[in-house]
């Protein structure tokens, strides 16, 4: 399921849209001595994109569910079309497969999971930082990135 492409822009460009699909998380784990590294992210509702910025022209995002590493999501540009995705964490990566809405035809996708340990920590046990290589963590999500990933969660492809 390994693409060799160059990321999410080098998809996105085969698709003919430019932009990088983004998404950056934080989870911070605590250890007695040491801290434990997660291998995927928290369950949750998450959103990233190129930008750190919510609906900026030219920028692609991506917002998905995790429930027990398991991942439900779409990806999208302001003022375009999307394209739904669903995928697991494994082997320190997120592996994707992302429906194309018109053609219908599936694309498998990995993004390397990033990590770095933070010095300081408010409980005084190492911290990690998890997130997605080259992607930014968005913020909030809007009534339109609830509607597609509605859209997506129920979408046959995805099931």
């Amino acid at each position: 399921m390994k693409n060799q492409m160059t990321g999410f822009k080098g998809w996105m460009m085969n698709r003919g849209m430019s932009g990088l699909i983004g998404a950056l998380a934080f989870l911070a784990v605590c250890g007695q001595s040491q801290a434990a590294v997660p291998s995927s992210l928290p369950n949750g509702t998450y959103l990233y994109g190129e930008s750190d910025q919510p609906n900026q022209a030219g920028a692609t995002y991506f917002v998905f569910d995790v429930k027990e590493g398991e991942v439900k999501g779409a990806v999208y540009s302001p003022n375009s079309n999307f394209d739904c995705a669903y995928g697991r964490f494994e082997n320190d990566q997120l592996l994707l497969s992302i429906v194309s809405t018109y053609e219908k035809t599936v694309n498998p996708f990995a993004i390397a999971l990033d990590r770095t340990s933070l010095i300081a920590s408010s409980v005084n046990a190492p911290m990690i930082q998890v997130g997605l290589r080259g992607l930014k963590s968005v913020g909030r999500l809007s009534d339109l990135d609830r509607h597609i990933l509605a859209t997506c969660k129920a979408s046959k492809s995805l099931q």
